[in-house]
């Protein structure tokens, strides 16, 4: 497995390894320098993240593409777009190649407002899918749609972004850790602080309520601006930041919270399609949620009753509205909550994932 991430953090990544063990196979992980070692045969490499994104980039092929030698597979599994171009380099003709499309790669969140930077990432993803053998799309509405942007008639499989299942549990992480009253409710956003998250709305909800927390779990270029704003707004008792917490506590921490919240904006075609691990890993958790109406993210509220979509555009009032709907019928939600958990896990996914990695 090739992944151009911190494998430490990497929920997605972590669970195809864990469904690769439950299938008996060998894996040797290529992935960046962290805390987290897979097994005695995985290789890290380190970049300097200060460095731009293209360098960045380069520079993990550069270094990967050293490993070579170092072992042999039968199947090289790429995590994402940016291992895709190692995979490539690093396979020889008779190994097969998968590509797991996590993201509309060519449609970027992070990339709407660098059209250039966007054409190009676009184009190279042109250029390797060639080689691939196999594609995975993190849901129904992105594989349709990539399987006539990538003009491919080689198979296409969805593997969802599900945790594997796990019992939600009695925790008290957050409110121990920032002193958070026992008579507020604790609002939860996990995952990379990014803009078009719905972060920010969450923040201006905390200046029209006093019966609520905000808890953050996680990191990104949007820290800054979220300081500042909370600094500015005299929001220090309201809302609390976490950093980044290691996959393998995550669920404790996410059942220590009440609400969990995915407002995300469609600042692109990607996230148009939303449909990210938070949302999932809040239900195994019991935690209701509030989520925008994005096509997705809508279709498994509404299958689950398991919480509130409220308008893409996110309007402050009908969010609060959605917040009291929940808060007043708390058990109901929470109950749907842990009932859609049970079906919506990634061990339901393993013979198509069997299917996946069969040559």
């Amino acid at each position: 497995m090739l992944s151009f991430s911190d494998l430490s953090l990497d929920g997605r990544s972590r669970n195809f390894l864990r469904s690769f063990e439950l299938l008996a196979k060998s894996v040797t992980t290529i992935s960046l320098k962290s805390n987290f070692k897979y097994n005695n045969d995985s290789l890290q490499i380190e970049i300097d993240k200060g460095k731009r994104f293209f360098r960045q980039w380069i520079r993990y092929i550069q270094i990967g593409r050293k490993f070579k030698n170092t072992f042999q597979a039968k199947v090289y599994f790429a995590s994402d777009l940016y291992s895709l171009a190692l995979a490539v380099k690093l396979a020889p003709k008779n190994a097969s190649i998968i590509y797991d499309s996590r993201e509309v790669f060519s449609a970027l969140g992070p990339m709407h407002k660098n059209a250039f930077k966007q054409k190009i990432i676009a184009l190279i993803e042109k250029r390797l899918i060639r080689e691939v053998d196999k594609f995975i799309a993190s849901g129904e509405i992105d594989r349709d749609y990539l399987i006539k942007y990538f003009a491919t008639a080689k198979p296409f499989y969805v593997i969802k972004n599900f945790p594997f299942y796990s019992e939600s549990i009695e925790a008290n992480e957050l409110r121990e850790k920032f002193q958070i009253d026992p008579s507020k409710k604790i609002l939860l956003y996990q995952g990379v602080l990014l803009e078009g998250r719905g972060i920010m709305p969450m923040l201006a909800l905390a200046k029209m309520r006093d019966d609520i927390a905000i808890c953050l779990i996680g990191e990104g270029k949007l820290r800054n601006e979220i300081e500042d704003y909370v600094k500015d707004n005299s929001l220090q008792s309201k809302v609390y930041m976490t950093g980044n917490i290691e996959y393998s506590q995550l669920h404790r921490w996410t059942c220590s919270a009440d609400i969990g919240f995915a407002l995300i904006e469609p600042i692109s075609f990607s996230y148009e399609l939303a449909l990210p691990n938070k949302l999932f890993e809040y239900l195994q958790a019991g935690l209701p949620v509030i989520a925008t109406d994005l096509s997705a993210m809508k279709d498994v509220i509404d299958n689950y009753h398991c919480g509130i979509a409220v308008n893409k555009d996110i309007s402050l009032d009908e969010v609060s509205d959605a917040l009291n709907e929940i808060m007043n019928n708390y058990e109901y939600y929470h109950s749907n909550a842990l009932n859609a958990a049970k079906k919506l896990c990634f061990d339901n996914q393993i013979d198509i994932i069997r299917e996946v990695i069969t040559l």
